[in-house]
């Protein structure tokens, strides 16, 4: 995905499908490329962690931070309303980014190896490692007297 914050939008961002530009048309297996909206949504919105990539000073960082999509943009390092407030420290140690999303693409495999025939000769391993990422029941703190909310009740992951 690429986020970018200083040029204007082509188009109200992602209500469509997600124009292309050089920075974000897939090139190699390009048959796996998609570029609607309700696919970048459904990727973003089972993400957990972003990795932002910047520079500075010349050298590239990569941070990993967690992150919520928002309708048309991506907010990072977001409170819930739910939570108490930050304190004085908190708040200068922390900022909420919110960046609108212009410009998206994914590129989205799945299934087997396509390993060619002469790499199954080979004394290495081949095959896929199914992972799952899901929620347990909610477990309250002991010291909270506040009722658990609907949306933690009902929380759970999309499957695929």
């Amino acid at each position: 995905m690429s986020i970018v914050e200083d040029e204007p939008a082509t188009t109200h961002a992602l209500r469509e499908d997600v124009p292309r530009s050089a920075r974000t048309t897939v090139r190699r297996r390009a048959g796996r490329a998609h570029y609607d909206t309700e696919t970048i949504d459904a990727i973003l919105d089972e993400g957990l962690v972003a990795h932002v990539a910047f520079t500075s000073g010349g050298q590239p960082y990569t941070i990993p931070m967690l992150y919520a999509r928002g309708s048309e943009e991506v907010y990072l390092h977001g409170r819930s309303g739910d939570v108490r407030g930050p304190s004085d420290a908190e708040l200068e140690a922390t900022e909420v980014v919110a960046m609108e999303i212009v410009e998206a693409s994914a590129k989205i495999r799945s299934g087997p190896p396509v390993d060619a025939a002469e790499d199954y000769k080979l004394p290495v391993w081949a095959g896929e490692l199914p992972l799952r990422l899901t929620a347990d029941r909610p477990k309250p703190d002991r010291r909270c007297t506040v009722s658990i909310p609907s949306y933690v009740k009902r929380y759970g992951r999309a499957s695929r």
